[in-house]
């Protein structure tokens, strides 16, 4: 192996671990967990700090993480989501297809969740959904389904342990308590659904888009006008529905089955 492999490799070893430590890491730490002298360290280190990929702390010695590594990372979240769209998007055309309703489609970015593609039916009366748009996570059926298969961090920093959840229509859940219990029953289903919450004109139900990871990223959601949808919940566009969200999650790498869903949910629950 050259010296040149060899030092890439170290060098993505170093930024892997220090990414894994809370507080960082000091020269010495660095070296005896990877086996390695610090004196090779040493240059590495301050190399990526040069390059700010790290951080020195000037007082407890302790290395972190750099700024050129937060933005690899909204680069690399940028990736990922067009990447994403760009598999589900045949998928969520074709059961726009098959309905004829509009489909939705949204990820999580950060602490929101946000609509990225619109599938938009024939319908001569329709809603309009538009992309960029940031329903509310407590009302929304795609943010719904996303979050209920989420871990408890992640839930907490969209829908915050001590936030008060507007009310829109006499649907509308405001305890998170209750919010929380819903979330049970939609990993139970392995759908979520919005039943007039933010309009009462508007229904919609939604199935979450796993990673390779097993991480909920993202929904399928049929929605529109309260009573054409709600007259396809109990039908074959529910199966429709779950059968789209999980060939995009295969093809977006995810090794499980609809089946597993409720394996999920016991992990993160």
């Amino acid at each position: 192996m050259s010296i040149m492999v060899k030092s890439a490799i170290r060098v993505c070893q170093i930024l892997t671990l220090i990414g894994q430590s809370k507080n960082g890491l000091k020269n010495a730490e660095i070296a005896k967990a990877l086996s390695i002298p610090t004196s090779s360290t040493s240059g590495l280190l301050a190399s990526l700090v040069n390059q700010k990929f790290l951080l020195l702390d000037s007082e407890t010695h302790k290395y972190s993480l750099g700024n050129t590594i937060s933005a690899l990372g909204r680069v690399s979240s940028r990736s990922m989501t067009a990447n994403l769209l760009h598999i589900a998007k045949p998928y969520i055309d074709g059961l726009r297809d098959k309905l004829d309703e509009d489909i939705p489609f949204e990820v999580i970015s950060g602490d929101k969740i946000v609509l990225i593609y619109v599938a938009e039916c024939s319908q001569p009366l329709r809603i309009a959904f538009k992309v960029g748009d940031r329903i509310p996570p407590h009302v929304g059926a795609g943010a719904k389904a996303i979050l209920a298969f989420s871990e408890e961090d992640i839930i907490a920093g969209i829908v915050k342990p001590r936030a008060k959840l507007k009310r829109y229509t006499p649907h509308t859940i405001t305890k998170r308590s209750e919010l929380m219990d819903q979330f049970k029953k939609i990993r139970d289903e392995g759908v979520a659904y919005d039943l007039g919450e933010f309009n009462l004109d508007i229904n919609a139900v939604a199935a979450p888009v796993f990673n390779h990871e097993d991480k909920a990223v993202a929904a399928v959601t049929i929605g529109g006008p309260a009573q054409r949808i709600s007259a396809l919940f109990g039908t074959s566009a529910i199966d429709l529905l779950k059968e789209t969200a999980a060939k995009i999650s295969h093809d977006f790498g995810y090794q499980k089955t609809l089946e597993n869903l409720i394996e999920i949910a016991s992990s993160v629950s």
